[in-house]
């Protein structure tokens, strides 16, 4: 039995994938519900710096925050899920990529990466 493994932190960046024009909004299996919640929880304090990278306002980042009072997870999830259905111009894995990378969450960043790999989300 043979083990494969990757060293932390080993990326190949992401390719450029063209735009297809298409109206329909159809979310990659890499950003629905449970892959979600497990960013929201490792983002934790830096989901507002997501935000903001993702084009966020600071009374659309104060808005999530009072519809999910004391509860962060919930927060950021409200976030995201906005922000894929409403703000993503293009591919919304490769925006959300290129936004972890620019709030430097490179562990979140490789996580995403795999798991759009994983699921033909993202080549």
């Amino acid at each position: 039995m043979t083990e494969q493994s990757t060293a932390p932190g080993q990326l190949h960046g992401p390719q450029s994938m063209p735009s297809s024009g298409m109206d329909e909004k159809v979310i990659p299996q890499c950003l629905q519900d449970r892959n979600l919640e497990k960013i929201a929880k490792e983002l934790g304090k830096d989901g507002k710096s997501l935000g903001r990278q993702l084009g966020f306002s600071e009374g659309e980042l104060q808005c999530f925050k009072n519809d999910n009072k004391d509860n962060l997870k919930e927060e950021i999830i409200s976030m995201l899920t906005a922000y894929i259905n409403t703000k993503a111009h293009g591919d919304p894995v490769m925006e959300l990529l290129k936004a972890l990378k620019e709030i430097e969450r490179m562990d979140l960043y490789t996580k995403l990466q795999n798991a759009a790999e994983e699921s033909g989300d993202h080549k």
